[in-house]
């Protein structure tokens, strides 16, 4: 059931204690408010020894398919953001919500706690064993949002349109690692958006025209983008992909605030022209832009997600309302998996947090093993209970978008190997046909319905060293390794090696005895 009202659930981190590494050693958390009350006081916790070593892991993706390691730093999460006082609200008020009712999860954090992934967060409730059920940013009654409190109240959207705008800018400038895939990543998109009846789409630079016409496209550039969002006669969402770059503070500055988040922009013969984060917003805001997307390739993980997290801050002090950002790298086949059900969310007239958890969870069913790409999606918003867009004033195209994201959620078909991915959490939507013939996957060697694949031996390419199966690196020479995989022998999906239970059938899994 989509949601259409949010209660606010009001969580204040700061008192942060760093140790003499600058390692996260303590802090404070308090419900500043909540549909159950305010907490009385303060709770102090303590970061535990490994987590810098856990969030490493998260950025640098090795905890995918990694399933028990996500929960674990799911917990480890949670027992820092929910210590006793504010997990007994926070499962209190989850059961005071209606049918449409949400909870939005608003985290006013200290800036040394921005970079943290807290959309990992795991609680689970029940007795048993644990499920991706757990995971609060899978439960679609959940918006999980960075706030950030402001002294001026957002500006309200005046006339509904007939169809949402959105600028989809994207560059990959010399001097920054190549993005080589910018062109098939715009095709992708198009794909995805171009069956939406409430949206117009503009891109910058629009490489299928280019290739038409035979010639190379440039990638965006401060004067394109200027003069098409002024030429524009409207624009709600400025949608950016491409590398996002820090400027350093000036010699001899030791403010680490000093440090500017940048997009990086084209100039005119493709070298570097980045445009900070505050200058961006000038732009955007002088032609009425209300949100921006960043669904950028990114090159360092931990610089990248605090840097993300600079831009995304720097927008909502300019007055931008909101802003979408990824917290780390989002996999190419993936994004477009995400924009579309996002933006048919928005058409449909959902609330914005709604379009983001929609989004997570067609990432989290168009994945075909257990990777996280589901918790990179950020929204950060300025504080208050306002609506940043208002239905579009389309009918047909309302309810067209309306039908279709129930689908695009819940049920993904994956064509080579013939799995049918339904939701996680909630029931599966319309009707699911049964699937008689199955292409063969050459890499796993069997079908949806076949036997447990039987890891081999993980022989190290670099040395040739024999390693035990499921080694995620080299014992000898320490290089990576591919996985051994196993599967559920009833409905094919990628498990843990070490799961009892499928997650997403529930049948019992026999004993890996790799």
């Amino acid at each position: 059931m989509a949601i259409t009202q949010y209660e606010d659930f009001v969580i204040q981190a700061d008192d942060v204690a760093l140790d003499e590494y600058s390692q996260l050693r303590s802090f404070s958390v308090q419900v500043f408010d909540s549909p159950v009350g305010q907490g009385e006081r303060k709770e102090i916790v303590e970061a535990p020894l490994d987590l810098a070593q856990r969030l490493d892991q998260y950025f640098s993706r090795q905890l995918d398919q990694q399933f028990n390691q996500q929960i674990a730093l799911g917990e480890v999460l949670a027992q820092l953001l929910f210590p006793p006082a504010a997990r007994q609200m926070i499962s209190a008020s989850l059961l005071r919500l209606s049918d449409g009712q949400g909870l939005r999860l608003r985290l006013r954090l200290a800036d040394e706690l921005g970079a943290l992934p807290w959309e990992m967060v795991y609680l689970q409730e029940a007795r048993g064993e644990p499920t991706a059920s757990g995971f609060l940013a899978l439960d679609t009654r959940v918006s999980i949002v960075r706030d950030f409190p402001l002294p001026f109240p957002p500006d309200a959207e005046q006339t509904p349109p007939v169809k949402r705008s959105v600028l989809v800018a994207m560059a990959s400038p010399r001097g920054l690692p190549a993005l080589p895939n910018l062109p098939q990543e715009q095709a992708t998109l198009k794909a995805a958006l171009d069956g939406i009846a409430g949206l117009e789409t503009t891109y910058l630079p629009d490489y299928s025209a280019a290739l038409a016409e035979q010639r190379t496209a440039r990638g965006a550039t401060m004067r394109a983008l200027s003069e098409t969002l002024l030429l524009s006669p409207r624009t709600d969402i400025f949608h950016f992909g491409g590398h996002g770059v820090f400027r350093a503070p000036a010699m001899g500055q030791a403010d680490t605030s000093a440090h500017i988040g940048m997009i990086a922009l084209e100039d005119e013969n493709g070298d570097l022209d980045a445009l900070p984060a505050d200058r961006l917003c000038e732009i955007l805001r002088s032609q009425g832009v209300r949100l921006a997307l960043f669904t950028a390739c990114q090159t360092g993980q931990r610089d990248v997600s605090a840097l993300w997290n600079s831009i995304a801050i720097a927008l909502l002090k300019a007055r931008l309302p909101a802003v979408v950002a990824m917290q780390s790298k989002l996999r190419d086949d993936l994004a477009p998996v995400f924009s579309g059900v996002f933006y048919r969310a928005l058409v449909a007239g959902y609330p914005l947090d709604y379009a983001v958890a929609a989004g997570r969870m067609a990432l989290r069913n168009a994945a075909r093993d257990d990777a996280m790409d589901w918790s990179v999606p950020v929204l950060y918003r300025r504080s208050g209970d306002f609506a940043l867009f208002q239905p579009v004033n389309n009918p047909t195209a309302r309810r067209q978008a309306e039908q279709e994201l129930p689908e695009m959620m819940s049920v993904q078909v994956n064509q080579n190997i013939g799995q049918v991915f339904g939701a996680v959490i909630g029931e599966l939507h319309g009707n699911i046909e049964n699937i008689t013939s199955f292409e063969a996957d050459s890499e796993k060697g069997k079908s949806a319905a076949g036997d447990i694949a039987q890891p081999s031996e993980q022989v190290c390419s670099a040395c040739g060293h024999v390693n035990l199966a499921g080694t995620n690196y080299c014992e000898m020479c320490g290089a990576a390794l591919a996985l051994a995989r196993r599967y559920c022998a009833q409905c094919g999906q990628l498990v843990s090696l070490k799961a009892n239970f499928c997650l997403r059938c529930g049948a019992r899994l026999e004993p890996y005895n790799g």
